[in-house]
């Protein structure tokens, strides 16, 4: 998923009595159970889960060069101006497997996570996301703040990832 605060090439953004922000936040949370249970009275019992979890996001905050160089992006605050990205991945797991057999038991559990996030705040071009051989724009970006400046990007990930297993053999062996 993408979440973008952008204020566009070529806009002029002027606050006469406050501050301007352009803030873009993404919190997501992912909770998964997996399982398997095998059971047989006559031979082999074997139970195997598998969870797989894939986030991919990008959490971004600009303000965009002009495609004009004599007229640039502006933004003026008589008091402060904020780009701020904020991104956040709560990830959640469980996965139980039980195997039972008269003869063999077998019981295996797998948890694959995989988690791409991107989280930017920028003013003006960002060069290393251009595609390669783009020229970036030839405009600029000005930002007239009467009192703070701030332009600033935080992720946090957090993750439990859990799998539990058992067998019970009857007769023979348990794994």
């Amino acid at each position: 998923s993408d979440t973008i605060a952008e204020v566009g090439r070529g806009a002029s953004v002027a606050a006469s009595g406050g501050d301007v922000s352009i803030t873009a936040q993404d919190d997501s949370e992912v909770v998964t159970f997996a399982g398997a249970l095998a059971a047989s009275l006559d031979g082999k019992g074997i139970g195997v889960g598998l969870d797989v979890t894939v986030l991919i996001k990008k959490t971004e905050a600009r303000v965009l060069a002009s495609d004009d160089e004599f007229d640039p992006t502006s933004i003026s605050s008589f008091g402060s101006t904020i780009v701020t990205a904020t991104s956040s991945e709560d990830l959640w797991t469980l996965v139980v497997n039980i195997g039972a057999g008269d003869s063999t038991a077998v019981a295996g559990g797998l948890v694959v996570s995989v988690l791409i996030s991107d989280t930017l705040a920028y003013v003006g071009e960002d060069t290393s996301l251009l595609e390669e051989g783009v020229l970036p724009v030839t405009g600029s970006a000005t930002i007239n703040a009467g009192g703070s400046l701030l332009i600033s990007a935080d992720s946090a990930t957090r993750t439990n990832a859990s799998a539990g297993s058992g067998a019970l053999s009857l007769n023979a062996e348990s794994v």
